[in-house]
């Protein structure tokens, strides 16, 4: 693996990349200016891929996915994915279809729907873990995908958190490990530092749920009372639907937490995506 050029002049390279302007130095203490280049993203000031791989998931204008359940990719051992912001469908049929995405077990984006003829995205903020897959659910047979996924080494810094039950009070959905620092981030092309991140809920309850977001320091707790570490505001979340709570980028130290607090007890799920870093 290459190393870092330019160390001192107006730009730096990595393995002949551009990787930002107006970077002085490494150690001057300047913050590069984020890009939203998939390129540039891959080798960002802490590279969030390892041995990537990028695949396909266009199919042919003919290829069609049928009605129900189709699985497009499997994460084989030893990797992680992440699907591309959006995977766009085109409805080639003379009605309307609806769609939604699955890891193969839960469901992680809300349903659209896309007029005959015509075409609509499933938007994406999602690391799919090793056994996880992408599947699409679909009313009727008619749509094709268009889209893609780069497939990295399981190491990498990049990941999502989540969890699949939240219960009727705070749980703690992340803690920094030792040896790490860590910062949510909206995705590899925007992981820099203050940059607004959403974690998204879905609701599977009967009943709309309402979700808090704290950053606890290591060694305090949730403050419920005053909010005085309450980073989003409280987000409501309809029964049996996407929602999202935005907050932005910050560093976390050994210890520190993220947690979430909700008014319903049933299968809420809550993911982000995060990188941690070795220090």
């Amino acid at each position: 693996m290459g190393g870092w050029t330019g160390e001192g002049k107006d730009t730096i390279e990595w393995d002949g990349t551009i990787r930002a302007k107006n970077f002085k130095g490494i150690n001057e203490g300047y913050t590069p200016l984020p890009s939203n280049d998939l390129t540039n993203s891959i080798t960002n000031l802490y590279p969030s891929f390892g041995n990537p791989k990028f695949i396909s998931l266009v199919r042919g204008i003919d290829d069609y996915l049928p009605a129900g359940s189709t699985t497009l990719y499997t994460v084989p051992q030893g990797r992680r994915a992440l699907i591309f912001q959006y995977l766009l469908f085109k409805n080639n049929t003379v009605g309307a279809i609806t769609a939604y995405a699955t890891n193969g077990t839960k469901r992680f984006t809300a349903s659209v729907s896309i007029s005959a003829n015509n075409w609509n995205p499933i938007s994406f903020n999602r690391v799919l873990e090793y056994g996880e897959n992408l599947t699409v659910v679909t009313s009727a047979q008619g749509l094709v995908p268009y889209g893609g996924i780069v497939e990295f080494d399981d190491d990498s810094p990049l990941k999502t958190i989540y969890n699949a039950t939240l219960p009727d009070a705070l749980t703690t959905i992340y803690t920094c490990p030792a040896g790490k620092i860590a910062f949510p981030v909206a995705s590899p092309s925007t992981n820099y530092i203050g940059y607004s991140v959403s974690i998204t809920i879905y609701n599977s309850t009967l009943s709309s749920a309402t979700i808090s977001v704290y950053q606890v320091k290591a060694g305090d707790s949730p403050d419920t009372v005053t909010f005085k570490n309450r980073i989003a505001g409280a987000t409501t979340t309809n029964a049996n639907s996407i929602g999202s709570g935005s907050v932005y980028s910050f560093v976390m130290q050994e210890g520190d937490s993220i947690v979430l607090g909700t008014n319903v007890t049933g299968e809420i799920l809550a993911y982000f995506q995060i990188e941690e870093v070795n220090i």
